[in-house]
């Protein structure tokens, strides 16, 4: 209940045990308190005492030093989370380098999917093909959570000469019945069959085959 203009109380002892929630703005000069009392008070007290207990036996540790074995755990997690992408950066170079690279229409096309845990990834593996091919056309995709996507950049050469990955993605993308776009340079896309993410890879190759031969 949301009180204002007094306590609503003839006296505090009315009110027994406060224990307050929450405090928030809810706009300009105004700030929202939000607060248990009386038996809740109580009974929500004992509940986080009980739940406190809980976690404190679960981590084996007493209650007075639950704080400090919650952050220290948090730190080993940071540091696990930190090895773990270090070393997932150190195993998508080798998958890298085993993609195949072909020549479409006499252009350099690297294409394959890429086994990585989020789509940052894709673009770090895009960005160093790019940096190596110097002159071509990547298309890489994954499957993230039984869900396709992809991903097309184009070197600037390529882009100068008319080719837009964002339209090539869209259309390659239909073959996953996905959709997408982007800019020239770089465009992505998802789609809802996993399954069909090889036709989809070699789908945006023909795209790419479609443009050298009209360019």
């Amino acid at each position: 209940v949301e009180v204002c203009g007094g306590t609503h109380v003839h006296r505090t002892g009315d009110i027994g045990y406060c224990h307050i929630v929450s405090e928030s703005s809810i706009g300009s000069g105004l700030r929202r308190v939000e607060a248990v009392s009386g038996r809740a008070a109580e009974g929500m007290l004992s509940q986080h005492s009980t739940t406190m207990r809980e976690i404190a036996h679960r981590l084996q540790v007493p209650p007075d030093e639950l704080l400090t074995r919650v952050v220290g755990l948090l730190a080993e997690m940071e540091q696990a989370t930190t090895q773990s992408e270090t070393l997932e950066r150190e195993l998508l170079k080798y998958q890298v380098a085993e993609l195949p690279r072909t020549q479409v229409a006499g252009g350099n096309v690297v294409s394959g999917e890429l086994k990585v845990s989020n789509a940052e990834l894709l673009r770090e593996a895009g960005d160093w093909l790019k940096n190596d091919i110097k002159s071509g056309i990547i298309v890489l995709g994954m499957v993230l959570e039984s869900r396709p996507s992809m991903m097309i950049m184009a070197t600037n050469d390529n882009v100068e000469q008319g080719f837009h990955a964002g339209n090539a993605v869209k259309e390659a993308a239909k073959a996953m019945d996905g959709g997408g776009g982007g800019r020239p340079e770089m465009a992505q896309a998802g789609g809802r069959e996993p399954g069909k993410l090889q036709d989809a890879l070699r789908a945006a190759e023909e795209e790419v085959r479609r443009w050298k031969e009209k360019a």
